[in-house]
């Protein structure tokens, strides 16, 4: 497959700087945010739009909406770490928009999937064990604990923990930093 010529570079060692970042160059690093931020907008867009024909249309009120919108929570939250784009780094590793940036990511990024995973948990029961899906609802509680739990575990614990003096866990995730590689995912 391949040789030893196309493995990475190794990774740098050190404090990192703007202009070791990815090697973009100006130019690119404003595309680059500009279609981040264009994406998360209409995501926010798109979000509100259900939020209020939630709100609005009772009828709309189904359990496979009301997951929609549990899902939708999670767009919210990983489309505001996107927005906030490179100002997380820019602000320095250790402020709390960079550490915010990167609870964001893990808890909202991580929980959308698992609402994925119940919708088709809930397609498969309806359809292979002929549950009854207006059951779901009160078990709704469950789902949120499993969907909303499991991923903010390792994301306040990635917040919290300091496994050295001065270092976060949430960082530059373009540079590599070996001491924190057993918490990459």
């Amino acid at each position: 497959m391949g040789h030893a010529t196309d493995q990475y570079p190794p990774p740098p060692t050190g404090e990192f700087s703007d202009n070791d970042f990815m090697n973009l160059t100006a130019e690119e690093k404003g595309t680059l945010q500009t279609v981040e931020r264009v994406g998360a907008s209409l995501s926010l867009v798109g979000v509100c739009l259900i939020f209020i024909t939630f709100a609005l249309f009772k009828r709309l009120r189904t359990v496979p909406n009301t997951f929609i919108l549990f899902a939708s929570i999670s767009n919210v939250g990983a489309s505001v770490a996107c927005l906030i784009g490179f100002r997380g780094l820019n602000a320095g590793e250790g402020s709390a928009l960079c550490q915010i940036q990167g609870f964001l990511l893990e808890m909202f990024m991580q929980s959308d999937p698992w609402w994925s995973l119940a919708m088709a948990v809930n397609v498969y029961m309806v359809f292979f064990l002929a549950a009854n899906p207006v059951s779901f609802r009160k078990y709704l509680w469950v789902y949120c604990i499993i969907c909303f739990g499991v991923p903010a575990l390792p994301a306040v614990i990635l917040l919290v923990v300091r496994p050295s003096k001065n270092g976060q866990i949430y960082g530059n995730a373009t540079v590599s930093f070996p001491s924190h590689n057993s918490c990459r995912i």
